[in-house]
């Protein structure tokens, strides 16, 4: 089956970004290192095909968005009559780097713990029962509820950064207890390529990389070992972590179609990195006979030219 590449531009409260998400063809065995479809003209033809419908045009929203809850505590109501009549056929939940904090279970997050205590325990356990925990406006049965009376499909993106594979495992067999709950597509972590995501499993095999903290940059392996090597630990500790949670998702349901996040190179806006093959080809040679597909995030922020100052939206694209 080629390749098919789904467009997904989100937008939410705060920021707004663009994701392709690539389908990719089944793998028979992962590739080797240098030989998978995923950099250079590789990733030109990778990208494309047919872009399909309902799922070709979503958005992004967050467990934070009390926006999206039902009157009278939010607009949901309002905000579904302008998906459909846009024809929204995806809607993402996670929220960017909040899902690396999340806890779906408890509908709680560490993003609102300010400072050094929430690190405290960083290197010991996953850091549900933290007790800088907050409890989030948006959890995943409302929001589910209202993403399907939009008559959208979901992709949520599981907490690998600070979760655990049996958490991501426990959500998909949720998903499974009714249609509202449903989820289309399902992605382990945000943007793992970037020392702006918290994650725990740096700091465990194969890289035990020591002293990292999100957050801090310079404890980054990018910062610390320069942007080669570094790029090259966190997709080493990436692929190896998440295995286990596309093996503990898969065993809920054989069906699951889950995805990784895809680097863009530096001549993309707002997301690229110069070694970003390295981190797509360790990740997809590695784990690439287990994912349906890759997400990649563009950031189209920058402008130039003349606007109007009446234009609400002047100096952003």
């Amino acid at each position: 089956m080629a390749p098919i590449a789904r467009k997904a531009c989100q937008a939410a409260a705060i920021i707004g970004i663009c994701t392709l998400v690539v389908g990719l063809s089944a793998w028979a065995s992962p590739p080797a290192r240098n030989a998978g479809a995923v950099s250079g003209h590789h990733h030109r033809s990778a990208v494309q095909g047919t872009l399909m419908s309902p799922i070709a045009l979503g958005l992004n929203t967050a467990p934070w968005d009390a926006y999206y809850l039902p009157s009278p505590s939010g607009y949901a109501g309002t905000i579904n009559s302008d998906l459909k009549a846009a024809h929204i056929g995806l809607i993402r939940y996670g929220g960017g780097s909040w899902a690396d904090y999340y806890d779906w279970q408890t509908n709680t997050s560490l993003a609102g713990c300010e400072g050094p205590p929430k690190y405290l325990n960083y290197n010991s356990a996953p850091f549900q029962g933290s007790p800088c925990d907050e409890t989030s406006a948006l959890d995943f049965a409302t929001f589910s509820e209202e993403a399907k009376q939009a008559g959208a499909g979901t992709l949520a993106t599981v907490n690998y950064g600070s979760g655990s594979p049996a958490l991501a495992a426990a959500w998909v067999a949720n998903s499974l207890t009714s249609r509202t709950k449903s989820v289309a597509m399902w992605e382990i972590g945000n943007e793992t390529y970037g020392c702006w995501e918290v994650d725990q499993w740096l700091s465990r095999a194969p890289e035990h990389f020591d002293g990292y903290k999100p957050d801090y940059y310079a404890t980054c392996p990018q910062a610390v070992q320069g942007m080669a090597k570094g790029t090259e630990t966190l997709a080493l500790s990436y692929a190896a972590n998440a295995l286990p949670f596309i093996r503990s998702m898969k065993a809920v349901d054989p069906s699951a179609d889950i995805g990784v996040p895809w680097l863009f190179g530096p001549s993309v806006e707002g997301g690229g990195n110069p070694e970003s093959a390295e981190w797509n080809d360790t990740v997809l040679g590695k784990d690439g006979s287990y994912v349906g597909f890759v997400d990649a995030h563009y950031y189209p922020f920058e402008f130039s030219g003349a606007t109007s100052t009446a234009d609400p939206g002047d100096g952003r694209p």
